[in-house]
């Protein structure tokens, strides 16, 4: 290895030019400051590897340095010709395609030099002389002067366009363009010098060191002369990049330039420059008319475009706002014009859609308003049905008891059974507002909803009458859902009653299942409706059909369009609390004289047969107990109702209106009770809870709850409760099952 002043000039070139790619690198957002930086790295490759050549001193390994360097050699006049177009902004011409066939000769000479053993056409001898130390001296091939020519006319190609943008650019900006050019002209002169023989040592190779040099001046006029940020290139990039199209007219209103915009939204090509304006844009005459005034003016207009190829068939409609400023350059006031044109089509589209979203925002706003206020009532309503159900549970208990002192044919006997009517129809009610309310017992199985509007057919033809046609429309394959069977023949009976009330001339019912799905976007336009696979039963009616104001309350509990007297105000409530209960959703859709659609969503079940619905019955005769039973309940009435009842049938009763004293008197005997009967909602300590500290001191003792909510207030897997309000029997039969006694 020797280690000469050659050896050390290319290294410190190389660092040179890894320095100016550097300095390039950061400023890569500039035009022509990515080429320039890629330049240099393949000056500083070319250099690298000429210095290690040189430093070797064996043939072989002198030739293998060599063409490492290639890539270097070969690359780096393509990158010229790619920093003088890009930085003069002339690239647009420069294609994939052409690039690619620029890059043709290079890849073919780094792969001849890599093989010149084979063919020696890029040397056909290789000499070691005694000169800078050890030198190799190549002798030119016949492929070498077809690289040197290839590579000194890209480089010159380079220097046309920089002379080109001298006369493209004000005077102010020239000597920087001449500074690039000089930069430029280093390589030349110094392959010149070397084939005249005028350099001092004709056996090194210095050309890579000239490229060096060069790039030392640019990096100078980078940092003196700020070359990466010449303004005119800034202002053509600014203007490019605007998404308004911007035209620059003479005084005769001929097209003198354009930006990219203009050719993007006007169709305009390089041969617009010089046209007439009217001629160059004549398939927009509106926009033309627009431009014909003097000074400064201003407009909004709607182009409809000509289609080019018939020249009569209106493409499209757009709009456009249109500016033209009269421009002077300081000594002529009318030097030209400048039209500036913003497309407003998609703003008015967005307009547009902007109120739609608007009033789609107010509709959902009204919907969520509507939802939150059904949810409100619903728990009023549940609130209410629970207190109800414990005055009813009273009522009913009572008057039963009452009823067993008056035989048949004693005259205060129909007293009494009309108190007990009378407590039924109140109890239907408490029913109707726990199904609105979604706190109903329900025993959901999977269920076919086609076999189920199948088998209520017949049913409703007797409910709607005669002069209303009843049709089902079944579609094959529809997949069950979970929901309670009894609940849903309630849905179709109170859907089905509220059609025939909108049809009292005649008409046709329409039942029909069919699978549905609902998307993502309305579930969020409707609340409390879930995206996902569902099964839709719809019941549609050729009625007179409903104002908007009738449908904003149409589930509410107690709401009627009926005379007084008649409904009750809770079939459409019930059937809202129903279908939410089944994790489904109710929607509504009619206008006056059109008719009434309903459509009930309730979520499919994937791969499931429908089930059977079983409910015990209740045991004919009931047998007498003995057991001590601790009874907790807050409602007095009900308690001494309960109480009585279960003492009638042989059981010793412990009553408690307060859970926390039941609880303490479990604490004080845990084995003193053999049951225990309780409600579930209770102001200091519910049921549930209750429960669960008894079993903790009492495991196994059997338990029995008591809900005017239905099964809904209590906790998950716990016993279906006792829903009141109860009979005598009722109670009678539900302790006994306690013990595993029939009724």
């Amino acid at each position: 290895m020797q280690v000469n002043l050659l050896v050390l000039s290319y290294v410190a070139s190389a660092a040179v030019s890894a320095a100016v790619a550097a300095l390039a690198w950061r400023r890569r957002h500039m035009a022509g400051a990515r080429a320039l930086a890629l330049l240099m790295l393949a000056v500083g490759w070319w250099l690298l590897a000429n210095a290690l050549e040189a430093s070797s001193v064996e043939l072989s390994t002198k030739i293998a340095w060599s063409v490492v360097a290639y890539p270097g050699i070969e690359v780096a006049p393509v990158l010229y010709l790619l920093f003088a177009l890009a930085w003069t902004r002339q690239d647009r011409w420069l294609t994939r395609a052409r690039l690619a066939l620029l890059l043709v000769v290079p890849v073919v000479s780094v792969g001849m030099a890599a093989t010149n053993d084979w063919h020696h056409l890029l040397w056909p001898t290789v000499t070691l002389i005694d000169a800078w130390g050890v030198t190799a001296v190549y002798e030119h091939g016949p492929w070498f002067w077809v690289l040197a020519t290839y590579a000194y006319g890209l480089i010159g190609a380079g220097l046309v366009a920089l002379v080109a943008a001298i006369y493209r650019y004000p005077a102010v900006y020239a000597a920087r363009i001449r500074l690039v050019i000089v930069a430029s002209l280093v390589p030349i002169v110094g392959s010149v010098m070397y084939a005249a023989g005028l350099v001092a040592s004709a056996h090194a190779d210095l050309s890579s060191i000239e490229f060096a040099i060069a790039g030392l001046i640019g990096a100078w006029a980078v940092l003196r002369s700020r070359l990466l940020d010449i303004i005119p290139v800034a202002w053509s990039t600014l203007v490019d990049s605007l998404a308004d199209a911007v035209l620059v007219l003479d005084p005769e209103r001929r097209i003198a330039a354009f930006n990219l915009s203009a050719t993007r939204l006007l169709g305009t090509g390089v041969d617009a420059v010089g046209q007439a304006f009217d001629q160059a844009l004549g398939r927009f005459p509106e926009l033309v008319a627009a431009c014909q005034g003097t000074g400064h003016q201003e407009a909004e207009i709607q182009v409809r475009a000509e289609s080019p190829s018939s020249g009569s068939e209106p493409a499209d409609t757009r709009w456009f706002n249109v500016r033209v400023t009269q421009i002077g350059n300081g000594q002529e006031r009318d030097a030209g014009y400048l039209v500036v044109l913003r497309e407003v089509t998609e703003r008015r589209a967005f307009e547009d859609e902007r109120r739609a979203a608007e009033e789609r925002e107010v509709e959902l706003e009204a919907r969520l308003r509507q939802s939150a206020k059904m949810e409100a009532v619903g728990q009023l309503a549940g609130g209410v049905a629970h207190d109800f159900n414990n005055l009813l549970t009273a009522i009913r208990g009572f008057a039963e008891l009452h009823l067993a002192e008056h035989p048949p044919g004693d005259s205060g006997r129909e007293d009494v059974l009309e108190i007990e009517r009378a407590a039924e129809r109140a109890a239907q009610l408490t029913k109707g507002l726990l199904a609105f309310s979604r706190r109903a017992d329900a025993h959901p199985v999977p269920i076919d909803l086609t076999e189920v509007a199948s088998d209520a057919v017949v049913l409703l033809r007797r409910l709607v009458g005669e002069h209303i046609t009843v049709r089902l429309d079944a579609y094959p394959e529809v997949p069950c859902v979970l929901a309670d069977r009894v609940q849903i023949d309630q849905v179709l009976l109170n859907l089905a009653a509220n059609a025939r009330d909108a049809m009292p001339a005649g008409g046709t019912l329409t039942i029909a299942v069919k699978p549905a799905t609902l998307t993502k976007g309305f579930a969020r336009a409707h609340p409390g409706a879930r995206a996902g696979r569902h099964v839709l039963l719809e019941v549609s009616d050729t009625g007179v059909g409903m104002d908007e104001t009738t449908q904003e309350h149409l589930f509410e509990p107690f709401f009627t369009t009926k005379p007084p007297g008649q409904g009750t105000g809770l079939g459409l409530a019930s059937v809202y609390g129903i279908v939410k209960q089944a994790e489904g959703y109710v929607d509504v859709e009619s206008r006056p004289g059109s008719g009434s659609v309903f459509r009930v969503y309730l979520p499919a079940l994937e791969g499931t047969t429908a089930g059977v619905q079983v409910k015990p019955a209740a045991g004919q005769t009931r047998s007498q107990g003995t057991e001590t039973i601790l009874l907790v309940e807050d409602e007095s009435a009900v308690r001494l109702f309960a109480q009585r009842v279960l003492q009638d049938y042989g059981y010793r009763v412990v009553g408690y209106g307060d859970p926390g004293v039941a609880l303490e008197a479990v604490i004080g005997d845990p084995g003193a009770f053999d049951a225990l009967v309780t409600d579930v909602v209770m102001p200091t300590m519910s049921g549930p809870t209750l429960a669960e500290r008894v079993i903790e001191l009492r495991p196994g003792l059997p338990i029995l709850f008591m809900s005017g909510y239905g099964g809904s207030a209590l906790p998950d897997g716990a016993p279906i409760p006792l829903a009141k309000p109860f009979s005598a029997g009722d109670l009678a039969d539900a302790v006994a099952a306690l013990f595993g006694r029939a009724g």
